[in-house]
């Protein structure tokens, strides 16, 4: 329990810290980090349940993106003020790091692997994103 507790503080000061960089309004920014925090600590849990990295990345990005629209309609203000932020922490830049680092040093099978391993991440959070944004724009569409 400590360590989600840990887990939500680190995801909520980290999405804080990019709201600041994407100026995000004042009134949003607790909203939107705690989206982040929520985001990043069922990141953390699946990723603990499964040993996957894909499963993680499209849930937690799933999960932001429909909070995001609900906050969205609720504040009166477009969805992307919460999920900018919030999804930032989610991006594998540890594995592109990685994957640039092994280019560097030709080696060439780890350049491979590493790449392909953040290219699959960074496509399930892109799926995650686009089938929140999708679900939501289709219940506009039914409530109209």
């Amino acid at each position: 329990m400590k360590y989600y507790l840990i887990q939500f503080i680190l995801g909520y000061f980290a999405t804080m810290s990019f709201s600041f960089i994407y100026n995000t309004p004042k009134k949003m920014i607790n909203s939107a980090s705690v989206v982040g925090g929520l985001g990043w600590i069922i990141n953390k849990y699946i990723f603990l349940l499964t040993g996957n990295m894909l499963l993680p990345g499209f849930i937690a990005a799933f999960v932001i993106g429909s909070l995001s629209e609900i906050l969205a309609r609720k504040k009166y203000t477009p969805s992307i003020t919460f999920f900018i932020p919030a999804i930032i922490p989610l991006v594998p830049g540890a594995g592109m790091y990685y994957t640039m680092y092994n280019l560097i040093l030709q080696d060439y099978i780890a350049f491979a692997q590493k790449g392909i391993e953040t290219f699959t991440v960074a496509l399930a959070i892109a799926m995650g994103i686009y089938l929140s944004t999708s679900l939501s724009n289709s219940i506009k569409g039914l409530t109209k």
